[in-house]
């Protein structure tokens, strides 16, 4: 068990009334702030979700109402405010689906609740954040904005994360993804002064990006859950990467992460394989378990040493290890010579 599960399972074990102070009394100091807040907060969040879609139990659970208090103690310690939008919409929704009714749920997940803490936290009038997007959008990308060898990148980080062109760009994502995330709840909203100043924002949503215009943004969805909570790993072509709900489509995570194009790449089938003969006979390794699929291999001494292929011949079955042939090696340009 890890020392992050040891203090989560103890929050869950410990007395609600002192929850607070005994989570704050023992605040990691090894990580940032945000990072330990968002690690309970998305355990939490899961966990939750997870009981309300009936998955069996292995260990303790947090329910609705401490997933709720520990954004409002995050939030306390500036926790980010986009970030914690999209997971209180996610408790909104699980404690609907759940049975809840809306004035029912804890105060802070209720529909007009998040809809007006987040329109509060913007810091743009909506004139002033179309035009700020605007100006940021007609910066064009130079040589200056790469990382140069030999540069000090946490000293040059630094210094650009004080300029009012890097706070407003991520202020202006925050509303982005806060304006994504509402729209599941808005029909929702009673306050009719919260519900017309949201619709007049999400009107405006595709003038506030403030993102230069640049080749295509592209993201790429994983195949098969990368945590122990069922996520994929979205990696998006800018670099960046995020686990998100296996339950959400193209579109919702395209509008989340400002992509143009998602796409899931195909299910690898790997496997272990044996080689039956040339240069590694009796070996083990792996294979793409289908047939003619070829695997590259490298002899020493490297660089330099031969390579050639082996290909699948036998698929891998629950026992036994796909069946892999020598190929032939590689000439000196790569290729595998033709046969006359």
């Amino acid at each position: 068990m890890t020392d992050f599960e040891d203090l989560y399972r103890h929050l869950l074990a410990t007395d609600q009334s002192v929850r607070k102070q005994w989570l704050l009394d023992h605040q990691s100091t090894s990580v940032s702030a945000a990072h330990w807040w968002l690690a309970l907060i998305d355990s939490a969040v899961s966990d939750v979700r997870h009981e309300q879609q009936g998955r069996p139990r292995t260990r303790p659970r947090a329910d609705l109402d401490l997933a709720a208090a520990l954004i409002d103690w995050a939030l306390e310690q500036n926790f980010p405010i986009d970030i914690a939008v999209g997971n209180l919409v996610q408790l909104t929704t699980a404690g609907l689906a759940a049975g809840r009714r809306p004035d029912l749920l804890p105060a802070n997940v209720r529909p007009d609740s998040i809809a007006g803490q987040a329109l509060r936290k913007f810091g743009f009038t909506r004139p002033r954040a179309m035009a700020r997007a605007a100006e940021l959008r007609a910066k064009p990308i130079t040589d200056d904005d790469y990382v140069k060898p030999g540069e000090n990148v946490a000293e040059s980080f630094r210094l650009l994360s004080g300029t009012d062109d890097y706070q407003d760009y991520h202020r202006l994502l925050g509303i982005q993804r806060m304006l994504h995330d509402l729209k599941p709840v808005m029909h929702l909203l009673t306050d009719t002064n919260l519900s017309a100043e949201l619709a007049a924002w999400l009107n405006i949503l595709p003038e506030l990006d403030p993102f230069p215009t640049d080749p295509e943004r592209l993201g790429v969805v994983s195949a098969r859950p990368t945590d122990r909570n069922g996520r994929l790993l979205l990696t998006m072509s800018d670099g960046t990467s995020a686990l998100i709900e296996p339950d959400l489509t193209h579109e919702q995570i395209a509008g989340r992460y400002r992509l143009d194009r998602v796409v899931t790449m195909p299910a690898i089938d790997f496997c272990a394989g044996i080689h039956l003969d040339g240069p590694l006979a009796g070996q083990t390794g792996y294979a793409t378990n289908e047939l003619g699929s070829r695997t590259r291999f490298y002899l020493p001494p490297q660089p330099g040493g031969p390579t050639g292929f082996y290909e699948v011949t036998r698929l891998a079955t629950q026992d036994k290890p796909a069946e892999m042939r020598f190929v032939g090696f590689t000439s000196s340009d790569g290729e595998l010579p033709q046969p006359e």
